[in-house]
């Protein structure tokens, strides 16, 4: 086949906006098609499942792995995180209590509308060993009320609790605090299980993928872009096209892998932002020329990039060389 290789000759796209090594971040990464302003309410109420906000275009065991305390995960003394305030008097929901969770809910907005990381007071969250916006960490201990609420209510306000973790992690990731982003997307995840909210659950991995590309972890957001996908596709285009970007970076030469990857990305649909968009349109017409070009040279010109020429006339001349000489 031509230039199996040069198929993957694109890179990892996304990954390398931010570099591929473990250390390298960005700040103030943003999260892919998750708008502040996404109709929260649209994921609570269906009864079997979560229907995704307009503007939300967005393993058992292995994920459980990634809350492991993670080296990679820097200290809040190198993202600029003040100084940790402990927190004795707490707020502790242990019972069902609407107004407590409630007042939760209404913490939480008020943490993710907090442009100004500088501003805040930190507490260090036990449960993940991280540091965390205080106001957010009681927010969730508000929302813990949601275990013991009653059966007619337990799916709707468990999925309303998952859904403010997700926003949580959201606003933790973009200011790279991997560590608490992570547990919390993991915790999304796993509340949006419990209640039969698969899609919320899917886009919630979807999203740790997205930042795990990020901080060049590749190997962990494979996993979990690969569950998310197991969880949904119909409403979830970021997971299959990150997932198809990374296997085809690490087919090496194998057509059958390749194929399934760029598959991937082709069937992918539109992505949640522009950016990603994008870059699925770029990727598009590289894997159509690509196979184009394998039918017949003449297809050859039909780059513009003259590198891409001169590899696809060479390899043609390669094959033919090949075929004359081993006949």
């Amino acid at each position: 086949m031509l230039c199996v290789r040069c198929h993957a000759a694109g890179g990892v796209g996304v990954a390398s906006a931010a570099g591929s090594s473990p250390g390298a971040f960005q700040t103030s990464l943003r999260s892919p098609g998750i708008e502040d302003t996404s109709d929260d309410a649209s994921f609570m109420l269906s009864s079997t499942e979560v229907t995704p906000a307009s503007s939300f275009e967005a393993e058992g065991s292995s994920l459980a792995q990634g809350i492991r305390g993670l080296g990679l995960a820097r200290s809040v003394s190198e993202v600029g995180a003040p100084s940790l305030t402990y927190l004795p008097d707490m707020v502790v929901a242990s019972a069902w209590d609407e107004t407590k969770f409630l007042a939760g809910v209404q913490e939480s907005k008020k943490a993710v509308d907090d442009e100004d990381k500088n501003g805040v007071d930190w507490a260090l969250d036990s449960a993940c060993g991280a540091a965390v916006p205080s106001l957010m960490l009681n927010a969730e201990t508000l929302l813990q009320s949601s275990a013991d609420a009653p059966a007619d209510r337990w799916k709707e306000k468990t999925a309303e609790r998952a859904l403010r973790l997700y926003y949580h992690a959201k606003w933790l990731a973009e200011r790279n605090y991997a560590r608490a982003a992570e547990h919390r997307y993991h915790e999304a995840y796993r509340l949006a299980s419990s209640a039969r909210r698969s899609v919320l659950a899917s886009h919630a991995l979807a999203r740790l993928g997205y930042f795990f590309v990020h901080w060049g972890r590749h190997d962990e957001a494979k996993s979990v872009l690969k569950h998310s996908m197991k969880l949904n596709t119909k409403s979830n285009p970021l997971a299959p096209f990150l997932h198809g970007m990374l296997a085809r970076k690490t087919c090496e030469g194998e057509l059958e892998c390749l194929n399934v990857a760029e598959d991937q990305i082709l069937n992918s649909g539109k992505q949640p932002s522009e950016e990603l968009e994008v870059e699925r349109s770029g990727l598009i017409a590289q894997i159509g020329y690509w196979r184009e070009a394998e039918t017949s040279p003449r297809h050859c010109f039909s780059s513009s990039d003259s590198a891409y020429v001169l590899i696809c006339l060479g390899s043609h001349t390669a094959m033919l060389l090949n075929q004359i000489l081993f006949k």
